[in-house]
């Protein structure tokens, strides 16, 4: 049982094993949506555990072993909004 919460909730991360639970929970979460689709509220509930598992055991922990600080590692998980129409904006 020490060895399966030491896998899924890992304290440092290679590369390797970043790359490969960032991109199984990415798939799992396209084929939740896929097979139950967008209006299913069990589905998004999962899908927001997923992504938390991504924020908080897949990213943290990458950036912690990388020596990013803390506080910038949470900033990173803070999407950023930008301005992609720029054909409308006054010169």
């Amino acid at each position: 049982m020490r060895s399966f919460v030491h896998l899924a909730f890992p304290g440092s991360i290679g590369r390797v094993e970043y790359t490969v639970r960032l991109v199984a929970c990415i798939i799992a979460v396209a084929v939740l949506y896929y097979f139950r689709g967008l209006t299913d509220y069990a589905t998004t509930l999962w899908a927001l555990a997923i992504w938390n598992y991504i924020a908080f055991f897949v990213v943290l922990p990458r950036a912690r072993q990388c020596g990013i600080p803390f506080i910038w590692a949470i900033f990173a998980l803070v999407p950023l909004v930008c301005r992609t129409d720029v054909s409308s904006a006054k010169v």
